[in-house]
């Protein structure tokens, strides 16, 4: 017999999220850029691993970023672009969160974080 508090750990430990969701303005359209000369909606998967591979500073001291979370960045960001649905961890949303928060405009932030937090 399965123990229920195990199951319930495991899915509060783990999120499913489908990266292939648009990034939208505030009215709810797409948020699209012209690639190649032709408009393509940003979807969360763009946006992930722009805030992965993206050089910005993890802290208020502007320290650089070790080698080690660079590495685990980079990991996480070819996870990402191999699949269309992730399972995501708590910390790894987090991570997410605050890179895509320093980096993007307020729409997009928005956008992004109901996306990958929806019951926040």
């Amino acid at each position: 017999m399965q123990n229920p508090t195990a199951s319930l750990l495991l899915t509060t430990l783990f999120m499913q999220v489908d990266l292939l969701q648009p990034i939208t303005h505030i009215n709810g359209t797409p948020i699209n850029e012209k690639k190649d000369g032709k408009e393509k909606d940003i979807t969360l998967k763009d946006i992930c691993i722009r805030a992965l591979v993206t050089h910005i500073s993890e802290n208020k001291k502007d320290e650089i970023v070790s080698p080690e979370q660079k590495f685990k960045n980079g990991l996480l960001a070819e996870t990402l672009y191999q699949n269309d649905t992730v399972e995501l961890k708590a910390e790894e949303i987090t991570l997410l969160k605050n890179r895509i928060g320093k980096i993007f405009t307020t729409e997009v932030v928005v956008s992004s974080w109901k996306l990958l937090d929806p019951e926040k």
